[in-house]
């Protein structure tokens, strides 16, 4: 039997994850597909920072505060907690070079609005005594925040399917075409949907192939080490 919708989303990683949850807030008869677990793909492989230190000013900090403000509004919003911690962010200098460079910096990033500022030797010293002796300071975004990736992912799923959310893991898209409405046929049976949202992350390419869009997206392999849980160092993230 076909399965109607609005609107589908292929993939349920965090962009998947968040457009289901609003379009399902919004009113909208929504499915997402997902040909694994919730989060099992890029999105649990990623450190959670919801940062500014790193972005140039302009579009991508200004994109990265919408993205703060939107995190602290979920946070209370979504049931379940994914670990949301506000403290800032701290890039660490190693050298005196570097310390120049990350006084300038601050001076860019205050003059755009945003909340930076340049500490010394002392003040990274007071942030967390396990910092080496000699380095010589650094800088400190103070709107920066932490989450759970993972576990953001299955909050917003959570929340979503009280809006009538439609969930198929397990469901891997074989076939997508453009007839009248979007033909997506699966592992899990046929559905059909008005829009499709393809959220596929590093594996949007092929999803793109099936209607015979070209999507020039390479993906790029990382390395992140995650530890036992144990007590805390310091309440910043340190980059």
């Amino acid at each position: 039997m076909t399965q109607h919708f609005e609107v589908a989303v292929i993939g349920g990683g965090i962009v998947g994850s968040a457009t289901a949850y609003y379009l399902s807030e919004a009113g909208l008869k929504t499915v997402l597909i997902e040909k694994n677990d919730i989060a099992s793909g890029t999105s649990s492989r990623c450190d959670g920072n919801v940062s500014n230190v790193d972005k140039d000013p302009g579009f991508e900090s200004e994109m990265s505060m919408v993205s703060q403000k939107l995190i602290a509004e979920l946070s209370k919003t979504l049931e379940m907690p994914f670990e949301y911690r506000a403290h800032g962010s701290i890039l660490v200098c190693d050298n005196d070079e570097e310390m120049e460079a990350a006084v300038e910096w601050v001076k860019i990033q205050q003059e755009a609005g945003l909340k930076f500022n340049v500490l010394d030797a002392k003040d990274i010293r007071d942030e967390s005594p396990f910092f080496a002796d000699d380095i010589p300071g650094g800088l400190v975004s103070e709107t920066d925040s932490l989450i759970s990736p993972y576990m953001f992912c299955y909050a917003l799923i959570h929340k979503a399917k009280q809006f009538g959310l439609a969930v198929h893991t397990h469901t891997e898209v074989t076939a997508l075409k453009k007839e009248a409405d979007f033909v997506i046929e699966t592992t899990n049976g046929v559905f059909r949907a008005e829009k499709v949202v393809n959220a596929a992350g590093v594996w949007a390419s092929f999803i793109g192939k099936m209607l015979g869009i070209d999507i020039p997206i390479i993906p790029r392999k990382g390395h992140i080490l995650v530890g036992s849980r144990a007590e805390p160092v310091m309440f910043r993230n340190v980059m």
